[in-house]
């Protein structure tokens, strides 16, 4: 997508979501841009939620709000960082030579899916759940009924959910089998519902980050050079997933994980 295909696609997002009801005091803002929409439609969706008394499944952030972070990485592109409430991150999806361009591009692809994530066919519903375990069961033949079992569960509880909302269910699932959490929990004979249950009290906050970068500081003093390993293959990651505008939580978090443990790993070195 050229410059002017954003800038085209960032007015018909904003003239549509303007013509709400709801909205109408920013029909007439010809200041509005993209940043001010995003604020506006979450500012909504938190009204909703809150009027409704709704208890999302979701596991939300400390501060509930829109941020922004520039990854840190030599020359340009320029690469932000847009997460959502509710934990959903997406990244710049062009190859920006300005700071600003960066960020615009990132807001831009948060709010299309913020908007999309909002239609109908974007539920979980029963059909849904019974074609992905038919897909999980065919495209991972050699998995254990356990992690399957585990799987069917997690669409369970996110019937009637968005598929954004459970992608942010599957980041704590993707992070414990990443960090081999889940194959220590087999490997002890837990059950299904103390994964569950361990699963359910899961946050993603410091404390877990501080908690998994240990256990790749361990690793490296196995096999050094794994985290520098694993970082330059989480970065073709994330530039291969933000140029198809993929959401990418999962990811960042790997990525902060990494750059943890290799802060302290040297740290450690030094003393």
């Amino acid at each position: 997508m050229d410059a002017n295909s954003t800038s085209e696609a960032i007015e018909i997002l904003i003239s549509n979501f303007a013509r709400h009801p709801r909205l109408s005091h920013l029909t007439f803002d010809s200041n509005l841009n993209v940043f001010d929409v995003l604020e506006e439609f979450w500012q909504m969706k938190k009204i909703e939620e809150q009027s409704l008394d709704a208890k999302s499944l979701i596991i939300q952030p400390k501060d509930n709000e829109i941020t922004y972070e520039f990854l840190e990485r030599p020359g340009q592109p320029h690469v932000c960082l847009c997460t959502l409430p509710g934990g959903a991150c997406f990244a710049t999806f062009q190859n920006c030579l300005t700071k600003s361009d960066a960020k615009k591009s990132a807001a831009l692809l948060a709010l299309m899916n913020s908007m999309f994530n909002e239609h109908p066919l974007r539920k979980i519903n029963s059909d849904f759940i019974k074609k992905s375990m038919e897909n999980a069961e065919k495209d991972l033949p050699n998995a254990c009924s356990v992690s399957l079992e585990l799987y069917k569960k997690l669409l369970e509880m996110c019937l009637n959910k968005s598929l954004l909302e459970f992608k942010q269910m599957m980041t704590v699932f993707q992070l414990l089998h990443w960090n081999g959490s889940l194959k220590a929990m087999r490997e002890r004979n837990c059950s299904l519902n103390d994964v569950l249950n361990f699963y359910k009290n899961f946050k993603i906050d410091e404390n877990m980050r501080s908690d998994m970068s240990l256990d790749w500081i361990a690793r490296e003093q196995q096999r050094p050079g794994l985290i520098a390993s694993e970082l330059e293959s989480v970065s073709n990651e994330i530039e291969t997933a933000r140029l198809n505008g993929r959401e990418m939580r999962f990811l960042k978090e790997k990525r902060d994980i990494l750059l943890l443990a290799s802060y302290q790993f040297s740290t450690e070195l030094m003393i």
